[in-house]
């Protein structure tokens, strides 16, 4: 088991090179001069000269790259263009804002879609499973935007129950600013999660061992989470764990509609004020936060089904 951990954190160090240098590439792509961001109109081509030569812009893009990660592993993600503060301060400064947001989407879906797709696949073909197929459907199709949008409209313009954005700052006004971007933001998981869980539940159901069990006399709830649920978890807990990676890496269309402190707002923002320091930095934090996610989803199959722990030691 350890042996298999120590092997993915180790992939986990390509995968980042990689993904810093396709950002390094794309940015410097963009016609912006950094040095231009910073001085503004008050830059004289001397200054702006000068500048590039203490930011090492006038250096090749491979040396930056080097040096961009020979600064990394110091624990040096550089400072901001526009701000010029700290990266990594800022960053997981925001960070718990969405885990905050990311955690209660989840759990949102897992508590809908979950019962929803057991329910759905016990009572196929029938007006109840027809009614959460066609909702789900609607759930995985319809854009995060629109939906953060209409909820706005619904319940923020026209009933004025919920603020339209930002995240309030005392336990009670952070629940009532998380319900909206919270339901958002969870719609399209919940939609996959009960899809997976229907259809993952469909399989265990035609089994043998579950007619066994039934005329054995077993209760029908233990039948279903024992018996059906348990040997259907494997490709849920996959749907879940990519999705709380995806999440944990910034809900980034939510968060600019509700206006949500998080990576995923400050990302966007960055790409706007070509802010290079900055994306690279939210790219390295999310690039991490996501192969550990899978990572905790791979070590959570050993516990689910004990079969699969055996690979591990190999």
């Amino acid at each position: 088991m350890y042996r298999y951990i120590l092997k993915r954190v180790l992939l986990l160090i390509p995968v980042l090179l990689s993904v810093i240098f396709v950002v390094f590439f794309i940015m410097s792509l963009t016609p912006t001069d950094a040095a231009e961001v910073i001085l503004g109109n008050d830059g004289t081509p001397e200054s702006l000269a000068r500048l590039r030569q203490e930011l090492g812009l006038d250096k090749p893009l491979l040396v930056q790259y080097v040096n961009y990660v020979r600064n990394l592993l110091k624990g040096d993600m550089g400072t901001s263009y526009r701000s010029g503060l700290s990266i990594s301060e800022q960053i997981f400064d925001k960070l718990p804002n969405t885990m905050i947001l990311a955690c209660s989407a989840v759990l949102i879906a897992v508590l809908i879609g979950i019962p929803a797709g057991i329910i759905s696949a016990k009572k196929q073909y029938t007006a109840f499973d027809n009614t959460v197929t066609f909702v789900a459907l609607i759930g995985a199709a319809v854009p995060g935007f629109w939906m953060g949008l209409m909820g706005v409209l619904l319940f923020s313009v026209k009933l004025g129950w919920l603020p339209a954005a930002r995240m309030g700052k005392t336990l009670p006004l952070l629940l009532k600013s998380l319900i909206l971007p919270a339901f958002t933001v969870s719609t399209n998981t919940c939609a996959m999660i009960t899809r997976q869980t229907r259809s993952s539940m469909l399989e265990v159901i035609k089994q043998d061992y579950i007619d066994t069990a039934r005329s054995k006399g077993v209760k029908e709830s233990v039948v279903t989470f024992r018996h059906m649920l348990s040997n259907a978890l494997i490709p849920i807990i996959t749907v879940i764990g990519l999705q709380i990676g995806v999440l944990l890496g910034g809900s980034v269309i939510t968060e600019n509609v509700f206006a949500w402190p998080g990576i995923g707002k400050y990302v966007v923002d960055s790409i706007t004020n070509r802010d290079t320091p900055a994306v690279l930095g939210c790219v390295v934090v999310i690039s991490v936060l996501f192969s550990l996610a899978n990572l905790c989803v791979d070590l959570l199959y050993a516990f689910v089904d004990p079969r699969i722990k055996s690979q591990y030691s190999k």
